[in-house]
């Protein structure tokens, strides 16, 4: 049963995936105003098929918006993206996986240089200044890399930190997996099972697609005041505390953070 269900929806993902690219190119064009249109489609049916479920708590803010997120997977693309209208800041890897990472240039991903060279440091804080300036609804994830979901690494300043964003709102977003198959998360291998840690992205995907069930929380946390509309570490840090506290995490000590489970 397990490997039927993973064949089907594998299927499934290549050609739903390869029928809407063409779709995502032309809606572009045709739909200049929401842009996101069928990717927002592409991210909820991929989703329902491979049976997750969505649950959202709290509003959206409208308008230009900075959201703020904590990473537990490559996943977290697929969920957010079927609840916000408003496009990724991703590591510039993303752009070379296959299908994927086309999906995500056609949806008009930011694409950053994590390099911790000054150059690629600056190139990836005027990128995201220009979508600013642009009031380009964007999804941040602060933390750099991504956990397996049990902990919550401190949030990196160096991209946004100094960053002008007038009329813009901040919103932090907490991303937590309630249930896997019926049944809370209590071990590492059950976070394992949407959390992506020191494994092949392959590896992960096809136990991914064999799951019959995963229930996932979306909680949209109150508005974060932006003083002089410039992003301060105080802005980030607050951001950073709203979600550890909705997650129901304690602050990482330096063990904590030598232990965690992270991709590569």
């Amino acid at each position: 049963m397990v490997l039927f269900r993973q064949i089907t929806r594998i299927i499934f993902f290549l050609v739903f995936t390869l029928w809407l690219m063409p779709c995502q190119w032309i809606a572009k064009y045709l739909y200049p105003a929401d842009k996101h249109i069928v990717a927002r489609f592409w991210h909820r049916n991929m989703l329902k098929f491979c049976g997750f479920k969505i649950d959202k708590v709290g509003e959206t803010a409208t308008g230009p918006v900075l959201f703020l997120a904590n990473h537990v997977s490559y996943l977290d693309i697929l969920v957010l993206g079927g609840v916000i209208n408003a496009c990724f800041v991703s590591k510039v890897e993303v752009a070379k996986w296959p299908l994927l990472g086309k999906l995500a240039q056609l949806q008009n991903t930011i694409f950053i240089d994590r390099a911790r060279t000054r150059g690629a440091i600056e190139k990836g804080r005027k990128a995201v200044q220009r979508a600013f300036y642009q009031k380009r609804r964007l999804i941040v994830f602060p933390e750099g890399t991504n956990t397996i979901g049990n902990v919550m690494l401190p949030f990196k300043r160096a991209l946004l930190e100094g960053r002008t964003i007038q009329g813009y709102k901040v919103q932090p977003v907490s991303i937590n997996v309630l249930a896997v198959n019926g049944a809370p998360l209590k071990h590492d291998k059950d976070y394992e099972v949407y959390g992506w840690g020191d494994v092949l992205f392959i590896n992960h995907f096809w136990t991914l697609l064999g799951q019959k069930s995963i229930h996932v929380q979306v909680t949209m946390l109150p508005f974060i005041p932006v003083p002089n509309d410039v992003i301060t570490h105080d802005t980030i840090k607050q951001a950073e505390t709203l979600i550890t506290q909705s997650l129901d995490l304690a602050p990482l000590t330096a063990l904590d953070k030598q232990d965690a489970l992270v991709a590569q």
